[in-house]
């Protein structure tokens, strides 16, 4: 297998394809930038859903893109699960698999299987947690019951002055910035001073808007978010949004 990271192999892919950007976002259901991030390596680990429908796109086997990941495809896993020989017997028959080969196959299917097995509930610190920065009470409200039924721990909180108080006491997986925030500092320059901060240079920020044209999603991008959403919004375009970035 080459040296190739998944983003690289998907680019080029999709160039080898003539597919631009827009287009395979549109055919896989994301927006471009999420298929950007994906390919400049800033999402390594896409949800599976995402990576099958990449794959099918590209026509290109999907264990592979997977495997760059590091993932195991879901429907896979689900057999090793259940019966952890049925894969390594299978392959030694079709593939005439060594002794050696097969045995390795074998150790490793089970060890996914134990892993399963004897993995524990979540605890309250496994818990994906995000920051949510709207002064809005009613969005607020709706983000929080939304991500709540996701499983998600939020921090609400509605001014970016308040946010930059508690920047160096938070630990978060996701942040998802209003970008209009009333008088003071706004959503867009919130983002900038989080971005200064070593901990926060590869995480997700989100930005969230009713203001779409005059060039502003551009220049959200350019100026760091990692992506956005547009108001008003559904659950599941939410629920989409932060599967992609690993978040539920």
């Amino acid at each position: 297998m080459s040296k190739k990271t998944l983003g690289q192999l998907i680019h080029q892919l999709r160039e080898k394809k003539g597919i631009g950007l827009r287009e395979l976002g549109r055919k896989v259901d994301v927006t471009a930038i999420s298929i950007a991030n994906i390919e400049n390596d800033r999402v390594k680990k896409p949800s599976p859903w995402l990576l099958k429908r990449i794959a099918a796109v590209l026509d290109y086997p999907s264990d592979i893109l997977f495997a760059k990941a590091g993932m195991v495809d879901p429907d896979v896993e689900k057999v090793i699960i259940k019966r952890p020989t049925v894969v390594p017997d299978f392959l030694r028959a079709a593939k005439k698999l060594s002794i050696e080969q097969w045995t390795e196959l074998k150790n490793q299917a089970t060890k996914i299987q134990q892993s399963v097995i004897t993995s524990k509930p979540l605890s309250p610190s496994d818990v994906p947690k995000i920051l949510v920065v709207e002064d809005d009470p009613f969005q607020t409200a709706y983000l929080i019951t939304v991500l709540s039924k996701l499983g998600i721990s939020a921090i609400a909180i509605s001014s970016a002055e308040e946010a930059l108080s508690i920047m160096k006491s938070i630990n978060v997986d996701c942040m998802l910035l209003d970008i209009h925030l009333g008088a003071g500092i706004s959503g867009l320059s919130l983002m900038e001073e989080f971005r200064q901060q070593e901990r926060y240079t590869d995480l997700p920020i989100i930005a969230i808007t009713a203001y779409y044209g005059g060039g502003m999603q551009k220049e959200l991008l350019e100026k760091g978010f990692t992506d956005y959403m547009q108001k008003p919004y559904k659950s599941i375009q939410l629920k989409d949004m932060l599967t992609q970035y690993g978040i539920t």
